[in-house]
């Protein structure tokens, strides 16, 4: 089984709500007026707000890197490692913020032969951090945004092969992938659209 040989990893990276409300009064002629009452003013909400408000699916990594291009790398590198063709894709992908101030970011990369993509190796990644918004326009912010822990664990259909895979990850330091995403920057939400710096992500729910 391809993934029993060992090798050098590859480390891989609101909807606006519109209500519309119609009033219809009507009255005999010695009825009084009905007067309706004025329409309620609709506050626009801040950015935290609409940051918080639901999940978010990573596109591209703070680079600008699209994270399906991320995955291929992998598979391509892998491709070289076991010396025949091999794919890469993205299996999970959560990017969450929390009102207290916390970020959680999951993804996950599926890497398989060409040959039998059943038999895949599933990397997953969970990053843990903090963000603050020092200055908050409503649809954009000045923003901090810091990775401070990662988790890379692994998923196989063999246990063993998971475990062999998972005692070197345990090995691995993943340090170099944590840190500032955003540093008192730029970002922006548009609809269902957010952009972190040069980061980008969609809302899922």
């Amino acid at each position: 089984m391809i993934f029993k040989h060992l090798g050098r990893f590859a480390v891989l990276a609101v909807c606006f709500f519109a209500i519309a409300i119609v009033m219809v009064g009507c009255g005999g002629d010695d009825d009084p007026p009905i007067v309706p009452p004025p329409p309620e003013e609709t506050k626009e909400k801040t950015f935290k707000e609409q940051l918080v408000e639901g999940s978010w699916r990573t596109l591209s990594n703070g680079s600008g890197e699209s994270l399906d291009s991320v995955a291929k790398a992998a598979g391509d590198e892998f491709s070289q490692i076991f010396g025949e063709p091999m794919t890469g894709r993205i299996s999970q992908n959560n990017l969450r913020f929390e009102n207290s101030g916390k970020v959680t970011m999951t993804y996950g990369v599926k890497l398989a032969p060409a040959a039998d993509p059943a038999n895949a190796l599933e990397l997953i990644y969970k990053f843990t951090g903090s963000y603050w918004i020092i200055e908050d326009l409503g649809s954009s912010a000045t923003m901090t945004l810091s990775l401070t822990e990662i988790d890379v664990s692994v998923a196989h259909d063999d246990a063993d092969v998971a475990a062999i895979f998972q005692e070197i990850l345990d090995a691995e330091d993943f340090g170099g992938l944590t840190g500032d995403l955003l540093n008192e920057e730029r970002a922006a939400i548009n609809g269902d659209q957010l952009r972190l710096g040069e980061m980008n992500a969609e809302r899922v729910n």
